[in-house]
């Protein structure tokens, strides 16, 4: 049985409602094994419920249906009523559709309770790890194999590169935080509050070193002659050799600023670099790009 007042802090949550109390809350009470079964069991009926059975479109008669097929009650005495009828023949549907959904359910799919004030990392495999910034822990790939460690706010990768296709992990740094990120080429990048960055585990040879970014942050970027370093944000890339710069791309923002630190970098909105479509920048020069109209000054 689940309690009235998480029962309400489970709806919140997959009405994006819900609170950071709230957020918390849910989150110690499915710590408990038993409790997750009973929270992941509410939330595939809660599918079922919303995309297999359309036509009950009142909210309250959905709230009613979940409740009594939660609590798993006895059948019922024989039904004379054709109204009760109905309604049993929507229980037996909710439940098997619920099982048909539970039977495909892979692990990418399965709801995970984030508090969105903590730092995580979304893996190559879609699962979320919660980053804690007062401890330390490897980070595997998909075969077990480690391929980096986070120790503190800084989250290092082995200095490795690889063959074949890369693999992406994405971090992302809640509002109010800030993270250091230290790339499997050495490049280092200081992310700043309400960023995230998506990049290769480890970088091919010979190829182009490209991440995407959301927010901002300060790139160091470790030479590479034959490997140019690339930034996509939004439309606009950034492409270097080996330099120092900041950039800055929050969504609510209509322009992504570049200020460059050292070295040069080369500002473009095209599919491929060319000397002739690039904006150079010079150190302590500020480059400006206007999402609106795509011009770069």
């Amino acid at each position: 049985m689940i309690p009235s007042d998480i029962e309400k802090n489970i709806q919140r949550y997959l009405a994006n409602t819900a609170s950071e109390k709230e957020l918390k809350d849910l989150g110690e009470w499915v710590k408990d094994p038993s409790n997750k079964k009973l929270f992941k069991e509410y939330v595939l009926l809660h599918h079922a419920i919303n995309t297999g059975l359309n036509e009950i479109d009142d909210r309250p008669g959905k709230e009613h249906l979940l409740r009594e097929i939660r609590k798993k009650e006895a059948p019922a005495p024989r039904l004379k009523n054709s109204i009760l009828f109905k309604l049993a023949a929507v229980f037996v549907l909710v439940l098997g559709l619920a099982y048909l959904y539970h039977q495909n359910l892979s692990p990418k799919e399965e709801q995970q309770i984030i508090d969105p004030n903590q730092i995580t990392l979304q893996l190559e495999n879609g699962n979320i790890m919660v980053i804690d910034e007062a401890g330390k822990r490897k980070i595997t790939d998909a075969k077990g194999k480690e391929v980096g460690i986070q120790k503190g706010n800084t989250l290092s990768y082995g200095r490795v590169q690889e063959s074949g296709e890369p693999v992406y992990n994405q971090l992302n740094i809640p509002n109010g935080k800030q993270f250091e990120l230290e790339l499997a080429d050495g490049s280092t990048v200081f992310l700043n509050s309400g960023s995230s960055i998506k990049y290769p585990v480890s970088f091919l040879r010979g190829k182009t070193r490209e991440v995407s970014l959301e927010g901002e942050a300060y790139f160091q970027v470790e030479k590479d002659s034959a490997s140019p370093f690339v930034v996509n944000v939004r439309d606009l890339r950034v492409r270097v050799l080996g330099t120092e710069f900041n950039l800055s791309s929050y969504p609510e923002d209509n322009d992504v600023t570049t200020v460059l630190v050292e070295g040069s970098v080369g500002l473009y909105n095209k599919e491929v670099y060319t000397a002739e479509s690039a904006t150079l920048m010079k150190p302590g020069f500020k480059g400006v790009y206007n999402q609106a109209n795509g011009n770069i000054s």
